[in-house]
């Protein structure tokens, strides 16, 4: 599992990966970091630096190749928003924002069934699962 501040596009796998992005406190980004479960990948020491003084722990700047994501995957984002951090920054300048996310992956034909699966519990059929041609309209 790594921290990332952006999605780079090698992440993505050429057969595509569905997402799941779900918002996160600083402070489970932290619990992460402090059990060692997590790794940095965050390419710049003062985005490392103010992400370290929100999350209560210390992420080291780490240019790394993270892998193609596969099926099961799950990593943390730090999405940050405003203006270019100043030189030294270790807090977010005004109008800015750092918000967390956890990412997890799951392959197009394992997302397929969960949703099919969620959808027989609601009573429904995915719609992929209709025999549409069966069920045209009358003329």
């Amino acid at each position: 599992m790594y921290l990332l501040n952006a999605i780079p596009g090698a992440l993505i796998p050429p057969e595509g990966i569905m997402l799941s992005v779900k918002p996160v406190a600083p402070e489970v980004v932290g619990e992460a970091f402090g059990s060692e479960e997590c790794l940095s990948a965050v390419g710049h020491a003062d985005t490392a630096a103010v992400i370290s003084a929100m999350v209560g722990a210390e992420v080291p700047m780490a240019r790394v190749n993270v892998p193609t994501l596969q099926d099961g995957d799950a990593h943390y984002l730090a999405l940050y928003q405003g203006p270019r951090l100043p030189e030294g920054a270790t807090t977010l300048p005004e109008g800015a924002s750092l918000s967390f996310f956890l990412l997890r992956a799951a392959s197009p034909e394992r997302f397929q069934q969960r949703i099919s699966y969620a959808a027989r519990m609601d009573g429904c059929e995915p719609a992929w699962a209709i025999d549409w041609p069966a069920t045209a309209w009358p003329d």
